[in-house]
């Protein structure tokens, strides 16, 4: 007899949390034994993975089971979205040394995400009808598509399990794809309404022009992530005094540390478990 929806997504997520956390008592029972006080890569590249995985099954597993709604979960999204994630961002670029930072290293990888979005917006702009608007609209939205990486959620514990003093790469690579990747999503996108409206009979003169500008600066302008990225910026220029010594190096003083992690704290299990909200709304029967 089949379990009902509820049952068997326990009996799913159960076993993975047991285990995860019998890997991570044999990594610690191993450490302890060897006297090592250093940690074995493998060993927390497992445990990470198991626990990403396991917070993205566990969102598929509630809305499989019909627990939670995907419409029900928009707080979730407007929490790790505008709240949790840009005063990561803060903090990170808060506390950021720039004269630690490879240039060279951030260009590359800037180059390579850049290659494969104008890569896949030229292959949709070819295979996209040749109605007025729709060639620019198309490699707007695939190009959005190939850069939708969700470099935060996936990459921030893989990297801190180890490769810890890159993290700043991933919030010099997040703000480049917040300036750079999508200013070039958006403007394809609204180029593409804009001719949309003048193959309709809409307005031609340059009012269209204006009003993609107008989206464009908003957006950039509203966003939360650039607006933390400023903040922070300001804040390491002018109060980088502040900061105090800690065990893993450079801190903000404690009022505002402690108030930032509690704030924070949420953001890497919300993250994955909406990346499984999302995959559990989706349906197979019309794929």
């Amino acid at each position: 007899m089949a379990l009902p929806r509820p049952a068997a997504a326990i009996a799913i997520i159960v076993p993975m949390l047991v285990d995860v956390a019998s890997a991570m008592g044999n990594s610690t029972s191993q450490k302890a034994a060897n006297g090592q006080e250093e940690a074995n890569p493998i060993v927390d590249l497992s445990v990470v993975l198991m626990q990403t995985f396991l917070c993205i099954i566990l969102g598929f597993s509630v809305v499989w089971a019909g627990m939670l709604k995907p419409e029900n979960a928009q707080g979730i999204s407007f929490v790790v979205g505008k709240i949790a994630l840009p005063l990561f961002v803060f903090r990170a670029v808060a506390l950021m040394d720039i004269g630690s930072v490879d240039f060279k290293v951030v260009a590359i990888l800037i180059g390579a995400k850049l290659l494969v979005q104008l890569l896949t917006m030229l292959g949709a702009a070819l295979d996209a009808p040749s109605e007025p608007g729709m060639k620019l609209s198309m490699a707007g939205l695939y190009g959005f598509f190939s850069i939708c990486s969700n470099d935060f959620a996936m990459g921030i514990p893989i990297v801190t399990a180890l490769f810890p003093e890159c993290m700043v790469y991933i919030m010099v690579l997040a703000v480049a794809h917040t300036l750079i990747s999508t200013t070039i999503t958006l403007v394809f996108m609204e180029a593409g309404q804009a001719q949309m409206m003048i193959g309709l009979g809409g307005d031609s003169d340059g009012g269209e022009k204006k009003g993609m500008a107008k989206v464009i600066s908003l957006n950039l302008m509203y966003n939360p992530m650039i607006q933390m990225v400023i903040v922070g910026g300001l804040y390491n220029l002018c109060f980088r005094w502040t900061l105090v010594e800690g065990a893993t190096g450079k801190e903000l003083p404690t009022p505002l540390k402690e108030g930032l992690s509690i704030m924070t704290s949420p953001y890497s299990f919300l993250a994955l478990f909406s990346v499984g909200i999302s995959v559990g709304s989706v349906s197979f029967d019309s794929v």
